[in-house]
């Protein structure tokens, strides 16, 4: 009786699934991206009175934050997320609050 074998990629295959691994990683990241930042966008307006130009800025300056992140992580594998643990630094646990039960509305305007 013949064992089983394992199949054993070529260096070729393991580079292709890498590539297409990564060019699907990269497209749901945009996808969720642009939603998350549409999200965040909507609340600044309806909660704090941003306009058009100033919801413009903070655009640009998520957009500049967001490229340097994607180059640390292209740098590192298996790193941290770094913006959860600089806003852990000043006090603010991203991850405690996503945890926390939800259970009602949050009204910031009076």
């Amino acid at each position: 009786m013949k064992a089983l074998q394992r199949y054993q990629m070529s260096k070729a295959e393991e580079a292709a699934l890498k590539a297409e691994i990564a060019r699907q990683v990269h497209e749901l990241d945009e996808k969720f991206s642009a939603e998350i930042c549409a999200m965040l966008l909507w609340a600044l307006h309806e909660e704090f009175g941003f306009g058009a130009d100033r919801l413009r800025r903070v655009w640009d300056c998520v957009a500049v934050h967001r490229a340097e992140l994607l180059k640390h992580y292209d740098m590192q594998d298996n790193a941290e997320f770094i913006l959860l643990y600089k806003l852990r630094q000043i006090g603010v646990d991203v991850e405690k609050w996503t945890a926390e039960p939800q259970t009602q509305k949050v009204v910031l305007k009076e």
